[in-house]
């Protein structure tokens, strides 16, 4: 028998297919609620009650867990685990988040780009989504308010604070099997275990 940890030590795990197929089922899901403005006439949905979009977001958050749990494993350092979680995260969102502004300012929004660039819905969008700590901001004055599925800029944005914070919960795990001593690699495992069985409570 193959220990997991053999299988996902390196790169050759199909994590990577994983991930790329869940990517592929969540457009499919969006295809239909931003033409449509609702899941009703998502097939799986009209079938089993359920998008293939909320099974891809599952699949994300389950290999990210597995993955980002033995980084920390393998690291074994809090310092160097969370340096490498904001590098990860916060300076491809600042980027994505002002590109964002500045194109749909630009070009998309139907208010004058000095309004848009100066009122409080885009400042509070820049502030939640570059922050990330009170949740994330959707809506952008005058853009796509005439869409099916209306005033959702990057509606995808809504994994992140979730993300952040079981990260901060990862760490704290870590940080109190430290106390265990020689046995702590045993103790963050069995936590870990347990905050995700409670999570399904």
């Amino acid at each position: 028998m193959i220990a997991l940890s053999r299988v996902t030590g390196g790169r050759d795990n199909n994590f990577n297919l994983i991930r790329a197929l869940a990517a592929l089922a969540v457009l499919v899901t969006h295809c239909f609620v931003l033409a449509t403005g609702s899941t009703d006439r998502e097939p799986l949905w009209k079938a089993l009650g359920v998008t293939w979009g909320v099974i891809a977001v599952d699949v994300f958050f389950l290999t990210s867990g597995f993955l980002i749990t033995g980084s920390l494993s393998a690291k074994k350092d809090l310092w160097s685990f969370f340096t490498a979680r904001l590098l990860r995260i916060y300076p491809a969102l600042a980027v994505a988040m002002l590109l964002s502004v500045a194109f749909l300012g630009a070009f998309i929004s139907t208010v004058s780009p000095s309004s848009f660039f100066f009122h409080p819905k885009t400042v509070l969008f820049l502030f939640k989504n570059m922050t990330l700590f009170s949740g994330v901001s959707f809506q952008l004055p005058g853009v796509f308010s005439s869409n099916p599925y209306p005033l959702v800029v990057n509606g995808s944005l809504w994994t992140l604070p979730a993300e952040v914070r079981l990260y901060v919960i990862l760490g704290g795990i870590w940080a109190l099997s430290l106390w265990v001593g020689g046995r702590k690699m045993n103790f963050f495992s069995s936590l870990v275990l347990l905050t995700a069985g409670l999570s399904f409570s």
